[in-house]
């Protein structure tokens, strides 16, 4: 009988390789080069979100973001070209993982069905598995795919700066109205000519805030000028900030302030905190803007209609010389004429009330020739102001105040106002025109649809009076806060009281934005990552380490592939080309073995590498099964059967050669 021959000292098998053999350096090196790769690509994507989450908003550098302003195009290219370079790498990474995995499956003692490594090598390669009786398949390389894909786009949404409005906090100083300080002197003022003269010489600015004020009811807008700055349909009473910063802030090594207008003695307003950049260079890109709280000035205006007659009154004067040239001096010589009259309530001590009645005559008869009466309550209220960079003044221009503190204006400031409504009617009326009953008839008759509820009255109450009470309040404080003032510019600290607010800088940068939508833009990298290094820590599991000649075998590449075949002896794994060929032969199983010279085998020493066939699965229906090597007697057996396979010769010799099958077609390598 014989025996099988020994095989040769120098044989490599695949089960004797000794462990030196499977951990070669380069193997050893990609897998620490997919973990780590990948580990750092997440640290990265995910520490710049937290860093983004935690400080809320991240500016650029203020040149970088000038150089964003002219070139917008950059922006868009550096964050895209470095969105690509991260998903590249990421996709190459998850490709190398991969293939390590394969190899290692190939390598393993059972063996790979065909499909399975092409559907692997598919997936290496981020291409789609359109396979429908492999829907497992499908789904799992349409969500890699996706994935792999997906990686620019959440790149590119991660790192691309978007413009963002960056905050800064101010704290300042303004003279408060309801001081008992400032009262006092101001009912001391209130008796002098100079302030009387002063409101006096605003009558057409009064004039002009009551009608912006009655031109906001109905929706549309007007705008104050005044004192440089353009107050959008009304001043509510508040005395615009002088706003200074430390050129310090952000890091141009000067000490000086710089302020937006001429420093105005203790009342100004600076930033507590760094600019995001030069606050000059933002007012010339109109990127500045400033919210404050301030206190103003206002009324609560109840009205009625009231019947009452009236008295023309008429007083001129004759020029010398011969033309008699007449010059209207007083309320009216015409029957077109609006009177006022008004009186401090004395029934209720705790507010300060007066009581105005508007008389109108003419053209500027009320409904039903109907006088006006009015209730007038000034208030102290807090308004949320706006100051944009183009020098206007909005309020309450997105919000009001969380606590706007309405309190009851002292008297002195009250008879102020009064004093100055009383004006714009003494001085607004002529024998040739009348501001104040050409206003409010342009826009009573000028109501739109939508404003058609707005009454004569509510011109009168809610608007016009209301938009007066405001200016004079602005006005008195511009007065009181001047350098040519009767505080010299410097009210002492018993007549002011703390602001505080924000400066708004729109510069270019990052910005955490609330909601789940936010995380959706990590996925896809997130998933390519944790899928490499899982597969490599499973392949490591499932067989640490790959024969030191299978380490740079790469079945993504058809060159490498097709020469492994070759070199296996594998011309009958697939009959043809057609579909039904290779879903046959696809069904299929390879392993990769070593590759052994003729000169390694010794002389008794041969290797058979063959299809062989298996028990039917039906009737007469028979398939192709692969078996093993054969070494010795066992070749002799395969040799007998002359390649005449059929199942009464593989039953004949199954008993002698039943030790020697296995599955055979092998990828030599």
């Amino acid at each position: 009988m014989e025996t099988p021959p020994v095989d040769p000292p120098n044989r490599k098998s695949l089960v004797h390789e000794s462990h030196s053999d499977f951990d070669t350096i380069s193997t050893q090196q990609t897998l620490g080069m997919i973990d780590s790769g990948q580990s750092a690509l997440l640290a990265l994507s995910w520490g710049f979100f937290a860093a983004v989450h935690r400080r809320k908003q991240i500016p650029l550098p203020w040149s970088v973001a000038l150089g964003i302003e002219f070139n917008p195009q950059s922006k868009t290219y550096v964050s895209t070209f470095l969105a690509s370079i991260f998903s590249k790498v990421s996709s190459y990474l998850f490709a190398q993982a991969v293939r390590h995995l394969i190899v290692v499956c190939l390598t393993r003692a059972t063996y790979m069905p065909v499909a399975t490594l092409g559907f692997g090598i598919s997936i290496s390669q981020h291409a789609l598995i359109l396979d429908r009786r492999e829907l497992k398949w499908m789904v799992l390389g349409g969500a890699f795919f996706l994935a792999n894909f997906g990686q620019v786009s959440g790149w590119n949404s991660l790192l691309t700066p978007t413009t963002i409005v960056v905050p800064t906090p101010l704290r300042g100083t303004e003279l408060n109205l309801t001081s008992d300080a400032l009262n006092s002197q101001l009912e001391t003022l209130n008796d002098t000519v100079n302030l009387q003269n002063y409101i006096d010489s605003l009558s057409s600015v009064i004039a002009t805030s009551g009608s912006a004020a009655a031109d906001d009811r109905i929706d549309y807008v007007s705008v104050v000028d005044f004192g440089r700055w353009g107050h959008v349909d009304g001043t509510a009473g508040i005395l615009p900030i002088t706003l200074v910063w430390d050129q310090l802030s952000f890091g141009t090594g000067q000490s000086n302030l710089t302020g937006l207008i001429p420093l105005n003695g203790s009342l100004i307003t600076s930033n507590t905190s760094p600019f995001p950049g030069p606050v000059d260079l933002a007012l010339d890109f109109g990127d500045f803007n400033v919210s404050m709280v301030q206190q103003g000035l206002t009324a609560d205006i109840s009205t009625a209609l009231l019947n009452a007659t009236y008295t023309a009154v008429s007083v001129a004067t004759v020029c010398n010389g011969d033309s008699g040239e007449i010059f209207a001096s007083a309320v009216a010589n015409t029957s077109n004429t609006l009177f006022l009259l008004g009186c401090l309530n004395t029934d209720d001590t705790a507010k300060i009330t007066y009581t105005v009645i508007i008389d109108s005559q003419g053209a500027y008869l009320g409904p039903d020739g109907q006088s006006v009466v009015c209730t007038v309550t000034p208030q102290t209220k807090n308004f949320n102001v706006t100051y944009t960079g183009d020098n206007y003044i909005y309020k309450d221009l997105f919000y009001e105040p969380v606590d706007p503190e309405i309190k009851p204006a002292p008297l002195a400031i009250s008879y102020a106002a009064l004093y100055g409504l009383n004006q714009a009617f003494v001085n607004g009326q002529s024998a040739f025109r009348n501001v104040v009953g050409d206003s409010i008839n342009t826009i009573f008759t000028d109501r739109g649809e939508d404003d058609s509820t707005v009454s004569y009255t509510d011109l009168w109450a809610a608007a016009y009076i209301q938009g007066v009470v405001e200016f004079v309040g602005t006005a008195v404080k511009t007065n009181l806060s001047s350098p040519t003032g009767p505080f010299g510019g410097n009210p002492p600290s018993t007549m002011t009281q703390q602001i505080e607010g924000n400066a708004y800088t729109t510069t270019i940068g990052w910005q955490y934005r609330e909601g789940v939508k936010n995380y959706f833009m990590l996925l896809p990298s997130t998933v390519v990552a944790l899928t490499s290094i899982v597969i490599v820590l499973f392949a490591e599991i499932q067989n640490r380490g790959i024969p030191a000649r299978h380490a740079s075998f790469d079945p993504s590449n058809p060159l490498l592939l097709m020469a492994a075949a070759s070199a296996g002896k594998m011309p009958d794994v697939f009959e043809g080309l057609t579909k039904e060929d290779l879903r046959k032969g696809s069904g299929k199983k390879v392993k990769l073995k070593d590759h052994i010279d003729a000169a390694d085998r010794g002389p008794n020493y041969t290797r058979f590498v063959a299809p062989a066939l298996s028990a039917t699965t039906g009737k007469g229906n028979w398939r192709p099964r692969r078996f093993g090597q054969m070494h010795g007697w066992c070749w002799q057996h395969a040799a007998s059967l002359n390649g005449q396979f059929s199942r009464t010769l593989l039953d004949r010799h199954m008993a002698r050669s039943a030790p020697c099958l296995a599955e055979v077609v092998d990828l030599w390598w």
